[in-house]
């Protein structure tokens, strides 16, 4: 009897405890499917995910969810530190920068041991690549960091700017003094990632199945169409882990099936192309009754600026420019294309960075003043050819710049190709104008300036061509102002000076509308185009 006692108690304890597993595996596999996820539909398909190549814009809110910048900005523009915790400088040209500790680049196979800790040689290691021939943002720094040019240029192997000091500090000598350096690399476009992804073993895989870096999602899978992040679990910045297990970003370039992708609840975020905006707002600007009842938006006042570009080589009369520039209409394409929801600009630096101050006031159409122009120009009724794109609004732009110049008696005609071969063709200098737009990951108009304008920056940033040697003396001063009001003062008078000769026609800096269902919270956007994804909330 005893015996049986025991076996019979014996087989319901087994019973027990597997009934026990069961419900344990089951109450997990519930969890994990109500893990939380974020679509967001997208219209073109990111640039591959490799740091020093990236150059389409519209890649950021992709990238900077996986790469970390040194610094980076909130969304009222204020630098904020991120790999870098602190530095220290005395006279704007040495900067001693301190690397946060405990930051860890995401757990991958590239590393031996599986785990990797971020040090001032992994930030040396980067500078030093971003400052490379092979970085397309290399012009960011090389004008800047001591040697940088001549590393970029094959002449040195290495930059004698930059200089580990120990295992978390990190010296940086600029050129010359430079108060607004921060202000100058405070973007995830140079970014931190490990030096083992330089390896020619992982070059097939990485940017398209591999991506590693510190931010708070790490790479899970890509396909020509759909890229998922995951949540990471190991991110440094405990006060923001991430609130989403799961970002989707979802190329649907179609706008309208993207939309209906929305309202079905097949993505979760879009922004709003302004070809959709009369099927979302009424003509006060509201959203309409259907559209409100399930869906929030908000408007991403991104450093941002849409612009005629013209090649002052090709187009050297300054009066024909000034015709141009004088005879857009701006406010007729802001409420044409817009519904209204941008700010007309008539020169480089948009609203919303520090320092902005218009260079013509309010008042930029005078069809009077344009002819005027016109009149003193050398233009003899020959077609300019204007390059569009099928990105932020360019084709009707380009339409309707065309009608507005037809108006005042200039001729444009019209030749459409995808974005890269237009950014190909504005690298080359083979086109009169383009239609583009720039956002800007600088948060003060002095390295904007400097880097657009000057006359070393041609053919990249400066796709203008414009060459002043005025205006270079001026920009060069900037370097010699250690106070900021009278920096930005400056810099107000720099821009009015360089628009004068109308190198380029600004029109406006574009408010995104960000549509994304009622349940979900906690959106931000910073200037320099970072999505804070990882603040989300969504309601379960």
């Amino acid at each position: 009897m005893c015996l049986g006692r025991r076996y019979v108690f014996g087989s319901i304890l087994k019973l027990q405890i597997a009934v026990l597993i069961v419900s344990v595996t089951v109450l997990l596999t519930w969890v994990n499917c109500q893990a939380s996820q974020l679509v967001f539909g997208l219209d073109t398909s990111p640039d591959r995910l490799v740091p020093i190549t990236i150059k389409n814009p519209q890649t950021f809110p992709v990238s900077m969810q996986i790469f970390e910048g040194l610094f980076d900005l909130n969304e009222e523009g204020k630098v904020i530190p991120k790999i870098i915790e602190r530095w220290e400088t005395k006279d704007y040209k040495t900067w001693v920068f301190h690397v946060r500790k405990g930051v860890y680049f995401h757990r991958s196979p590239i590393f031996k041991g599986g785990d990797k800790e971020v040090t001032a040689e992994d930030v040396f290691y980067v500078l030093t690549r971003f400052c490379s021939a092979d970085a397309y943002s290399s012009f960011l720094l090389t004008d800047s960091i001591k040697g940088a040019r001549e590393y970029n240029q094959g002449k040195t192997g290495h930059v004698i700017g930059l200089k580990v000091m120990d295992k978390y500090r990190l010296q940086v000598e600029l050129v010359q003094p430079e108060r607004f350096f921060i202000n100058r690399i405070s973007t995830a476009w140079i970014c931190v990632f490990p030096r083992e992804a330089d390896k020619k073993e992982f070059s097939d895989k990485m940017g398209l199945s591999m991506a590693v870096g510190t931010g708070p999602y790490t790479l899970e899978s890509r396909t020509e169409s759909e890229i998922v992040l995951r949540k990471n679990e190991k991110y440094w910045d405990k006060k923001n882990m991430p609130q989403v297990d799961r970002i989707v970003f979802r190329v649907i370039r179609n706008d309208q099936n993207r939309f209906v992708n929305l309202q079905r609840g097949n993505i979760d975020m879009m922004v709003l192309p302004n070809s959709l905006f009369p099927s979302v707002f009424n003509q006060n600007g509201t959203l309409k009754e259907k559209i409100g009842k399930r869906f929030n938006f908000k408007f991403a006042a991104t450093f941002n600026t849409h612009f005629i570009g013209i090649n002052n080589r090709l187009v050297p009369d300054a009066d024909l420019r000034r015709a141009m520039f004088w005879g857009t209409d701006r406010k007729e394409m802001i409420n044409a294309i817009l519904y209204g929801y941008a700010d007309q600009t008539g020169g480089t630096i948009p609203p919303g960075i520090n320092g902005y101050q218009p260079p013509f006031g309010e008042n930029l159409f005078d069809p009077e003043k344009s002819r005027a122009f016109l009149k003193k120009s050398n233009y003899r009724g020959e077609p300019l050819s204007l390059l569009i794109h099928d990105i932020g609004n360019s084709e009707q732009i380009g339409q309707i710049f065309q009608v507005q110049m037809s108006r005042i008696g200039i001729k444009i005609n019209l030749k459409k190709m995808d974005f890269s071969s237009v950014l190909n063709m504005m690298v080359k200098g083979d086109c009169q104008l383009f239609s583009m737009f720039f956002e800007y990951v600088f948060s003060s108009p002095e390295p904007i300036l400097i880097n657009i304008y000057s006359t070393s920056k041609i053919p990249v940033p400066n796709f203008f061509q414009f060459s002043n040697p005025a205006v270079d003396k001026m920009l060069a001063h900037l370097y010699e102002i250690k106070d900021e009001r009278e920096s930005l003062k400056y810099c107000a008078g720099i821009e009015a000076k360089i628009m004068e000769d109308a190198p380029a026609i600004f029109l406006y800096r574009q408010k995104y509308v960000i549509l994304y269902p009622k349940d979900m919270t906690g959106l931000e956007v910073s200037g320099n185009n970072h999505y804070f994804l990882e603040k989300v909330r969504i309601a379960k």
